[in-house]
């Protein structure tokens, strides 16, 4: 009896022996396996600018946002610390800020437990942005995030999604750091190119992104991507001489069109105050349009258009500021009264609207009949020319500038008084307070940069008269 309590025995030592020392070869061989206590970081994704990477470990840059589970769950802005995966992103001054130069990553439902979509859709507020304090930001969507890229998560869904690393969905959220500048498309008065950088010209509208995206008036501020236009006297004026490039769904956030079409009424202009009438136009080449067309941008379909750099899509925008060397301008002084009378209203003529007869200064620049011709010898007041050098009545010009010049000495009110406009007007109206019959005035005129001579007149106020003999 006793033995067989002796064996009992042994055999639940062996065993007890047994087990501990399979726990033991367990627990050494469970606690040598990599990533079974350690923490989880994906494969990093890197560019020039940037570097980001999701792990449930310590963050060595900045948390840009918080997601459940790396293999696709529901996410959380960077403020939030209910979910243990970060999206990681490092490079110099690079943070999370929605301020400065950024772009919204991903927009959330909520700050926590949240859905997302992509940026260019407004269903969600709770925005999840990436910042550099020395660069632009762009993020946009992609099966494949280009080489100057980085990717920070992937998506289910455009929205309403699911978010996890990038392996885990098909949508990819890529963001880029740094200055871009296309190859500038350039004429003899025009000069275009789309960067992220400063503009040396004038931004004429704005986009999302480069290789395609939303765009948006130039006074928004939202997209990091101008267009950018250089030349003389070049504006994004919609007045004067200027034409539409693309007609946008609204100021910001906006699908665009060609300028013939009417669906859409946020207009991005171009302009210019020099000769030479602006025109904007559309061809898969701004070649076949003209030799000084150049190319402002690319749209993925007449309406309801994406809208990128040139060479991103088949469509370009094209622009030209055509030369026109403009003739000679005539510039005359000529009045209603003589100019040597005092007390007397004088409207000074520099020209008129001659589909005006009302005009007061028509029937004193015009001694025809019918409907005045401003090249006709019956035209007595100045001659400039438009943008297309036509010659026109001076005075109907908006690029036209006067300068009357009173005779040396003459101040106001002592020498004489202006009644209606100013020495700088087309036609102003003058009372002298003395007579004289030596009087001269100038009219000098700007036209489209081009001075014509000042022309003087010299009218006197009455014959002189004398008497002789016999009488």
């Amino acid at each position: 009896m006793s033995q067989q309590i002796k064996n009992k025995e042994l055999v639940v030592v062996s065993l007890a022996l047994f087990l501990a020392a399979g726990a033991f070869l367990f627990w050494n061989h469970f606690l040598n396996q990599e990533d079974v206590f350690a923490a989880y970081t994906s494969t990093p994704s890197a560019s020039t600018n940037l570097t980001c990477f999701v792990t449930d470990g310590a963050c060595s840059g900045t948390v840009i946002f918080r997601m459940s589970d790396y293999l696709g769950e529901h996410s959380e802005l960077s403020t939030q610390s209910n979910f243990s995966y970060k999206v990681c992103c490092t490079g110099t001054g690079i943070s999370n800020s929605c301020s400065g130069s950024y772009d919204t990553v991903l927009k959330l439902s909520g700050v926590t437990n949240a859905h997302a979509e992509k940026n260019t859709l407004s269903n969600y507020s709770s925005d999840a942005c990436l910042s550099s304090s020395t660069m632009g930001v762009t993020c946009n969507y992609s099966t494949t995030c280009g080489t100057e890229y980085a990717c920070l998560a992937s998506i289910s869904s455009d929205t309403n999604a699911h978010v996890g690393e990038c392996s885990t969905y098909a949508t990819k959220v890529c963001c880029k750091v740094g200055n871009y500048t296309s190859t500038p498309s350039a004429s003899t008065n025009l000069t275009c190119s789309v960067t992220d950088g400063d503009c040396d010209g004038t931004v004429i509208f704005r986009m999302h992104d480069y290789l395609g995206n939303h765009a948006q008036l130039y006074s928004e501020t939202d997209y990091p991507y101008k267009v950018c236009c250089t030349g003389t006297g070049i504006s994004n004026s919609c007045s004067g001489n200027y034409d539409t490039v693309l007609k946008l769904s609204s100021d910001t956030n906006a699908h665009a069109e060609e300028n013939t079409l009417s669906n859409y009424s946020s207009n991005v202009c171009l302009s210019s105050s020099t000769p030479g009438a602006v025109a904007c136009s559309y061809s898969t080449s701004c070649a076949l349009l003209g030799a000084d067309y150049v190319c402002l941008a690319s749209i993925s379909s007449d309406t309801n258009a994406h809208v990128g750099e040139c060479s991103t899509y088949a469509t370009k925008v094209c622009c030209e500021v055509p030369s026109v060397i403009v003739d000679a301008c005539t510039s005359k002084v000529v009045s209603d009264n003589l100019i040597s009378l005092k007390d007397t209203n004088i409207q000074l003529c520099s020209g008129a609207d001659i589909a005006d007869a009302d005009d007061p200064c028509y029937s004193v620049c015009w001694k025809g009949t019918g409907t005045p011709v401003v090249t006709s010898s019956n035209w007595k007041c100045g001659v400039c020319h438009d943008i297309n050098n036509a010659p026109v009545s001076c005075s109907t010009l908006g690029s036209t500038t006067f300068d009357w010049v009173m005779p040396t000495g003459y101040a106001t009110p002592a020498n004489y008084t202006l009644i209606s406009g100013t020495l700088a007007s087309a036609n102003p109206i003058v009372r002298f307070v003395a007579t004289d019959s030596n009087r001269q005035l100038t009219l000098n005129i700007n036209n489209y940069g081009m001075t014509c001579a000042g022309q003087n007149s010299l009218v006197p106020s009455l014959p002189i008269w004398k008497e002789v003999s016999p009488f």
